[in-house]
């Protein structure tokens, strides 16, 4: 637990778990055991903000490192039917494609991951 949700309430934790999840405010309040305009209070408090700021990213890079395996394993899939001599030429070349695609993306995001990281740090000093 992050020193941020150490500061949380147990209610106000169920509402940022409720919130992170994609559940609407009505849903998180029913879940915290609050009305909703307890949590619309609670937003505007920056201890609840920077928690749910944290508890976002956090989410954000345990989906990050799950899909980080999942394209080693698509670029093997697609690297075994560009190398397959048994697989149709034209879908050989769409795997190709897909694969240098694939590889400019994650070089471009790569590059923009430390910097969001470090605005992102900033905002959370500057809170």
């Amino acid at each position: 637990m992050s020193e941020i949700a150490k500061k949380l309430s147990p209610k106000q934790t169920r509402a940022v778990v409720a919130l992170v999840a994609g559940r609407t405010q009505q849903q998180a309040a029913n879940e915290a055991g609050v009305v909703e305009s307890t949590i619309t209070r609670w937003k505007q408090q920056e201890h609840f903000i920077a928690a749910l700021q944290d508890a976002q990213a956090q989410v954000i890079g345990d989906v990050i490192t799950e899909m980080t395996g999942g394209v080693v394993d698509a670029v093997r899939a697609l690297r075994g039917i560009v190398n397959d001599p048994d697989v149709q030429p034209s879908t050989r070349v769409v795997a190709a494609k897909a694969m240098i695609s694939e590889y400019r993306f994650l070089k471009d995001f790569s590059e923009l991951a430390p910097a969001i990281e470090r605005m992102h740090r900033a905002l959370l000093k500057g809170a």
